[in-house]
């Protein structure tokens, strides 16, 4: 089971959340202080598929920015990692469905890093 980080949004600056403690996810640490956007939902989807910027998988978006702030290097298990945009993409796919979201859900939020995360990797 993976667990939900402690964030909280910052109230000043819009939609963007500051993780509250260290977070652990299949072998990543996000360290405490880590601001991120939460899932980049469309405002349209919103409405028609209940789907926030800050819903139950925001594990998935936490470690999927961290992983394209870091710029294809981080620390996995205590080892150097290093991966592509399309590798991150895939982590954010493997924690969406051990977070077992309905099925159409994933496959959009999946979709969308796939089609847009461009203009964040690297960052």
């Amino acid at each position: 089971m993976i667990p939900q980080p402690d964030i909280r949004a910052i109230k000043e600056r819009g939609d963007i959340y500051v993780l509250q403690s260290d977070y652990e996810c299949l072998g990543f640490t996000v360290p405490a202080g880590f601001e991120y956007d939460g899932a980049s939902v469309p405002r349209a989807v919103w409405t028609t598929s209940g789907m926030t910027p800050d819903g139950y998988y925001r594990p998935a978006a936490l470690v999927h920015d961290w992983l394209y702030s870091q710029g294809g290097h981080a620390v996995r298990y205590g080892q150097p990692f290093n991966y592509t945009r399309k590798i991150a993409d895939g982590i954010f796919r493997d924690i969406l469905r051990e977070l077992r979201l309905i099925r159409w859900h994933t496959f959009v939020l999946f979709i969308g890093v796939r089609m847009f995360g461009w203009l964040s990797w690297g960052k």
